[in-house]
């Protein structure tokens, strides 16, 4: 318990350790991505402001979420609305706890703390044509050790909506399955890479046993 409550401090001192360094962006530093959101060379960011998207983040290592959103101003044009996420992924030290081994730390365990960061660089994501595809990364950087910034593509305004229908799960659920099919003929490319999971079932039952599955299964 005491661990938990300790968990969830360090976690709220990251984000406002996040927030500090948003606000203190200057638009020389939100330009280049402003410039690929809107797919303008030149535009340059004139205004903006930052929200956290959620303070209830499901994965441990994801420490952050926000959506920025503006206006930039472009040659010889009204002012153009710009919006960005931004997703903060860090090696969180998980120090005496079941998840301190085969959980996050190494590019092979299954919760990989910079997967997302290198995958979006290695490429392999531009094999997937649909329906479901990756949004796209507007670029990372690992802003400190053990610290990776992901600005991505926002999509339908990365607005609240409410809990999906039985109809939308289901056609969800179909594009997942296409999208893993057309991984088939990659197979070989993608263990080369360093930062695939390996055993990722294996790790998986590991990790949520060391948190308390089975307790929850012997205690109704």
């Amino acid at each position: 318990e005491h661990s938990k409550h300790a968990g969830r401090a360090a976690d709220y001192c990251s984000m406002m350790d996040v927030l500090d360094r948003l606000r203190s962006m200057t638009a020389e530093d939100l330009a280049p991505i402003v410039q690929r959101a809107l797919g303008i060379e030149g535009a340059w960011p004139s205004s903006w402001s930052c929200t956290p998207l959620s303070t209830a983040l499901v994965n441990p290592v994801t420490v952050g979420l926000f959506r920025l959103d503006g206006e930039g101003t472009v040659r010889g044009q009204s002012p153009v609305p710009w919006i960005v996420v931004l997703k903060v992924v860090a090696d969180v030290d998980f120090a005496g706890s079941g998840l301190a081994d085969g959980y996050s730390q190494r590019p092979e365990d299954w919760n990989y703390w910079n997967r997302e960061a290198v995958v979006y660089r290695s490429g392999f994501l531009d094999h997937f044509k649909g329906p479901l595809t990756a949004v796209r990364c507007l670029g990372d950087a690992e802003v400190e050790a053990g610290q990776s910034w992901l600005w991505l593509e926002a999509l339908d305004g990365a607005a609240p909506r409410s809990r999906w229908s039985l109809p939308e799960l289901a056609h969800s659920a179909y594009d997942l399955g296409a999208f893993a099919a057309q991984g088939v003929s990659h197979v070989d490319e993608l263990e080369s890479y360093d930062w695939a999971a390996r055993r990722w079932l294996r790790g998986w039952v590991r990790s949520i046993e060391a948190i308390g599955a089975e307790h929850a299964r012997d205690h109704a």
